[in-house]
């Protein structure tokens, strides 16, 4: 009997025990406090200040020629990719003969209505003269009414050659209209350069049928290169502008480059600089962040994956 006392006694202080090291493990389970954290990471991605850029065609068609080469440097506004466009400047050079057409006729209705401007004065000159020596008895009725008659068509002519000279100038407006939209649509065919810029990649080629849209050449703003990254949420509101942080290799410890926070998006949204890849499935939201590289020379190319620290406090 007190063997069985005593084997109860001991299973009582282990069951006492064991509860209280699981209560305590309780009490300390939680997330750890952000307020303990002085560096902010977040995998970044190397890009010009003004990202890097997907050109498409405004126009649909088919590749007439490919004006540049991956890794080219352009200037702003040049071909990158020519459509064919044998309709579209037949129509414009229509157009434009007919707008040469049109503008003889409108300075042929000017010159029209200048005539008719110069008779109808003199018709008046002649009618004034008339009544003058009507007055006098110098000349007959009929004289004076045939006077008249002849200043009346004449102006009669004159707001005819005014009426005829504003038909002309609305229908060359008409045509210059047209012909700026023909060469609008010649525009289209081409894909230029928004800026100064390098070539990163060309996803179409020559003889290809594009439609209005389709991404065709990667470019890359000039300009100097940034990290753009993202920051959890959890440190989001803790994130400045002037804030200093390194930029170094994914999953090592080399400093690559050191940098400052230029830009701190002013809302929170959905992970995306990665969202492309299978093996990204967090739906955490990221606050968007750009650093400038504050050591140019460190050789990192456009497109490298990178890590991001940033120094909050």
């Amino acid at each position: 009997m007190k063997e069985l006392s005593f084997w109860g006694i001991i299973m009582a202080l282990f069951l006492g025990s064991c509860g209280d090291k699981k209560e305590d493990k309780e009490t300390r389970v939680g997330p750890p406090s952000t307020q303990q954290l002085d560096i902010a990471i977040g995998t970044g991605r190397v890009e010009p200040s003004d990202k890097v850029v997907m050109l498409s065609a405004e126009s649909a068609g088919t590749i007439k020629s490919l004006e540049v080469q991956p890794g080219e440097v352009v200037q702003a506004g040049a071909v990158l990719i020519q459509l064919h466009d044998e309709s579209e400047m037949a129509q414009y050079a229509q157009a434009l003969a007919q707008s040469m057409t049109q503008s003889g006729a409108v300075e042929l209705a000017k010159t029209q209505l200048k005539q008719a401007e110069s008779d109808a004065q003199f018709a008046k000159n002649e009618w004034d003269r008339i009544a003058r020596l009507k007055l006098v008895e110098s000349v007959t009725e009929q004289d004076f009414r045939d006077a008249e008659q002849d200043w009346k068509q004449a102006v009669t002519q004159k707001e005819t050659a005014s009426q005829s000279l504003i038909q002309a100038l609305a229908k060359l407006n008409e045509i210059k209209a047209q012909v700026a939209y023909q060469q609008t649509l010649i525009n289209k065919k081409k894909i230029k350069a928004p800026s100064n810029g390098r070539i990163l990649s060309i996803e179409v080629r020559n003889g290809q049928y594009l439609t209005s849209g389709i991404n065709a050449i990667e470019f890359a703003p000039e300009g100097a290169l940034a990290v753009w990254t993202e920051i959890d949420e959890l440190l989001a509101d803790q994130l400045k502008v002037g804030q200093r942080a390194i930029i170094r290799p994914q999953g090592a410890t080399d400093t690559l480059s050191e940098a400052q926070v230029v830009y701190v998006a002013p809302a929170l949204r959905k992970k995306s600089l990665f969202s492309d890849q299978a093996d990204n499935l967090e739906d955490r939201r990221v606050r968007e962040v750009q650093v400038k590289l504050l050591n140019p020379e460190s050789g990192l190319l456009i497109g490298s994956r990178v890590e991001c620290l940033i120094k909050i406090r």
